[in-house]
Protein backbone atom coordinates (compact mmCIF):
# COMPACT_ATOMS: atom_id res chain seq x y z
CA UNK A 1 0.00 0.00 0.00
CA UNK A 2 1.79 3.50 -1.04
CA UNK A 3 1.28 6.23 1.84
CA UNK A 4 0.12 9.16 0.31
CA UNK A 5 2.79 12.46 0.22
CA UNK A 6 2.67 14.84 3.30
CA UNK A 7 1.04 17.64 1.13
CA UNK A 8 -1.78 15.41 -0.22
CA UNK A 9 -2.31 14.66 3.10
CA UNK A 10 -2.54 18.34 3.96
CA UNK A 11 -4.67 19.14 0.82
CA UNK A 12 -6.97 16.27 2.20
CA UNK A 13 -7.30 17.30 5.84
CA UNK A 14 -8.10 20.49 4.32
CA UNK A 15 -11.00 18.89 2.08
CA UNK A 16 -12.38 17.74 5.22
CA UNK A 17 -12.47 20.53 6.95
CA UNK A 18 -14.02 22.08 4.57
CA UNK A 19 -16.87 18.77 4.01
CA UNK A 20 -17.48 19.57 7.65
CA UNK A 21 -18.58 22.57 7.13
CA UNK A 22 -20.80 22.36 4.32
CA UNK A 23 -22.40 19.41 5.74
CA UNK A 24 -23.56 21.66 8.84
CA UNK A 25 -24.63 24.04 5.92
CA UNK A 26 -26.41 21.50 3.33
CA UNK A 27 -27.75 18.50 2.94
CA UNK A 28 -26.56 15.36 3.77
CA UNK A 29 -25.78 12.80 1.39
CA UNK A 30 -24.89 9.03 2.75
CA UNK A 31 -24.08 5.82 0.87
CA UNK A 32 -25.48 2.71 1.56
CA UNK A 33 -25.72 1.79 5.37
CA UNK A 34 -23.30 -0.76 6.26
CA UNK A 35 -24.71 -3.92 6.70
CA UNK A 36 -24.82 -5.29 10.88
CA UNK A 37 -21.98 -7.93 10.79
CA UNK A 38 -19.95 -5.40 10.63
CA UNK A 39 -20.88 -3.06 13.15
CA UNK A 40 -19.43 -3.24 16.82
CA UNK A 41 -21.06 -4.77 19.47
CA UNK A 42 -20.23 -1.39 21.43
CA UNK A 43 -23.53 1.01 22.53
CA UNK A 44 -23.24 3.54 20.20
CA UNK A 45 -23.12 6.52 21.83
CA UNK A 46 -21.67 9.91 21.34
CA UNK A 47 -20.72 10.15 24.83
CA UNK A 48 -18.16 7.31 24.08
CA UNK A 49 -15.67 9.95 22.07
CA UNK A 50 -15.36 12.06 25.39
CA UNK A 51 -11.52 11.29 24.34
CA UNK A 52 -12.03 12.99 20.92
CA UNK A 53 -13.10 16.46 22.46
CA UNK A 54 -10.16 19.25 22.49
CA UNK A 55 -7.44 21.21 20.70
CA UNK A 56 -5.08 18.69 18.94
CA UNK A 57 -1.73 20.15 16.49
CA UNK A 58 0.74 18.53 14.75
CA UNK A 59 3.81 20.87 13.67
CA UNK A 60 5.78 19.22 10.93
CA UNK A 61 8.23 21.09 8.51
CA UNK A 62 6.79 24.33 9.21
CA UNK A 63 3.28 23.21 8.37
CA UNK A 64 0.79 23.54 10.65
CA UNK A 65 -1.96 20.95 11.34
CA UNK A 66 -5.15 21.34 13.88
CA UNK A 67 -8.24 19.73 14.41
CA UNK A 68 -10.80 20.84 16.99
CA UNK A 69 -13.82 18.81 18.46
CA UNK A 70 -16.18 20.48 20.86
CA UNK A 71 -17.33 17.99 23.98
CA UNK A 72 -20.45 15.58 23.29
CA UNK A 73 -23.58 17.26 23.63
CA UNK A 74 -27.08 16.86 22.68
CA UNK A 75 -26.34 13.66 20.23
CA UNK A 76 -23.77 16.29 18.69
CA UNK A 77 -19.84 16.48 18.47
CA UNK A 78 -18.79 19.24 15.72
CA UNK A 79 -15.19 19.16 14.65
CA UNK A 80 -12.84 22.22 12.54
CA UNK A 81 -10.05 21.32 10.73
CA UNK A 82 -7.36 23.70 9.67
CA UNK A 83 -4.16 23.76 7.78
CA UNK A 84 -1.29 25.98 6.86
CA UNK A 85 1.46 25.44 5.07
CA UNK A 86 4.79 27.12 5.54
CA UNK A 87 4.35 28.30 2.18
CA UNK A 88 1.32 30.06 3.40
CA UNK A 89 -1.38 27.76 1.75
CA UNK A 90 -4.28 27.22 3.66
CA UNK A 91 -7.28 24.36 3.65
CA UNK A 92 -10.26 23.74 6.23
CA UNK A 93 -12.45 21.26 7.09
CA UNK A 94 -16.14 21.19 8.75
CA UNK A 95 -16.89 17.89 10.44
CA UNK A 96 -19.49 16.25 12.86
CA UNK A 97 -20.27 13.23 14.30
CA UNK A 98 -23.99 12.91 15.13
CA UNK A 99 -26.25 9.82 16.53
CA UNK A 100 -29.63 9.16 15.23
CA UNK A 101 -31.07 6.26 16.40
CA UNK A 102 -28.32 4.70 18.14
CA UNK A 103 -26.24 4.93 15.55
CA UNK A 104 -23.20 7.26 15.00
CA UNK A 105 -22.58 8.96 11.62
CA UNK A 106 -19.46 11.12 10.62
CA UNK A 107 -19.88 13.56 8.25
CA UNK A 108 -17.20 15.48 6.31
CA UNK A 109 -17.23 18.68 4.35
CA UNK A 110 -13.47 19.76 3.08
CA UNK A 111 -12.58 22.47 1.09
CA UNK A 112 -16.96 24.02 0.63
CA UNK A 113 -17.56 19.88 -0.90
CA UNK A 114 -20.87 18.90 0.02
CA UNK A 115 -21.00 16.75 3.20
CA UNK A 116 -20.64 13.08 2.78
CA UNK A 117 -21.61 10.73 5.61
CA UNK A 118 -20.03 8.06 6.71
CA UNK A 119 -21.13 5.15 9.19
CA UNK A 120 -20.48 4.05 12.03
CA UNK A 121 -18.39 0.21 11.39
CA UNK A 122 -16.43 -0.24 14.42
CA UNK A 123 -15.96 1.49 18.11
CA UNK A 124 -14.48 0.90 20.79
CA UNK A 125 -12.86 2.43 23.98
CA UNK A 126 -10.89 4.89 21.96
CA UNK A 127 -11.09 4.03 18.84
CA UNK A 128 -14.05 4.59 15.95
CA UNK A 129 -14.10 3.38 12.45
CA UNK A 130 -16.44 5.16 9.85
CA UNK A 131 -16.90 3.66 6.42
CA UNK A 132 -19.12 5.22 3.34
CA UNK A 133 -18.02 2.42 0.20
CA UNK A 134 -19.96 4.75 -2.46
CA UNK A 135 -17.49 7.75 -1.78
CA UNK A 136 -15.05 8.29 -4.52
CA UNK A 137 -11.97 8.48 -1.41
CA UNK A 138 -12.16 8.10 1.55
CA UNK A 139 -13.86 5.23 1.84
CA UNK A 140 -12.78 4.67 5.44
CA UNK A 141 -12.11 6.96 7.96
CA UNK A 142 -10.66 6.01 11.63
CA UNK A 143 -9.99 7.91 14.75
CA UNK A 144 -7.88 6.57 17.91
CA UNK A 145 -6.13 7.61 20.75
CA UNK A 146 -2.74 6.37 21.22
CA UNK A 147 -1.52 7.20 24.62
CA UNK A 148 -2.04 11.06 24.33
CA UNK A 149 -2.17 11.50 21.14
CA UNK A 150 -4.52 11.84 18.60
CA UNK A 151 -4.22 9.53 15.43
CA UNK A 152 -6.35 9.57 12.28
CA UNK A 153 -6.02 7.03 8.76
CA UNK A 154 -7.91 7.54 5.58
CA UNK A 155 -8.10 5.30 3.32
CA UNK A 156 -9.76 4.42 0.19
CA UNK A 157 -9.11 3.76 -3.81
CA UNK A 158 -7.27 6.06 -6.16
CA UNK A 159 -7.05 4.65 -9.39
CA UNK A 160 -7.09 1.38 -8.49
CA UNK A 161 -4.75 1.37 -5.94
CA UNK A 162 -5.53 1.25 -2.16
CA UNK A 163 -4.11 4.59 -0.62
CA UNK A 164 -4.18 5.93 3.05
CA UNK A 165 -2.87 9.30 4.65
CA UNK A 166 -2.48 9.11 8.49
CA UNK A 167 -2.06 12.09 11.18
CA UNK A 168 -0.37 12.20 14.03
CA UNK A 169 -1.80 15.49 16.88
CA UNK A 170 -0.73 16.62 20.02
CA UNK A 171 -3.42 18.11 22.63
CA UNK A 172 -3.05 21.80 23.01
CA UNK A 173 -1.86 22.50 26.66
Amino acid sequence: MKLITRRTGIRFCSFMLIVATLLMISPVTAGNPISDEKKSDVKQSIESLQWLAGSWISETDGDIVEEQWMVPRGGLMLGLGRTVRASGRRNFEFMRIEEKGGVLTFYASPSGQPATAFKTTELAEQKIVFENPENDFPTKVTYWKDDDKLRAKIEGNINGKVESMEWTWDKVK
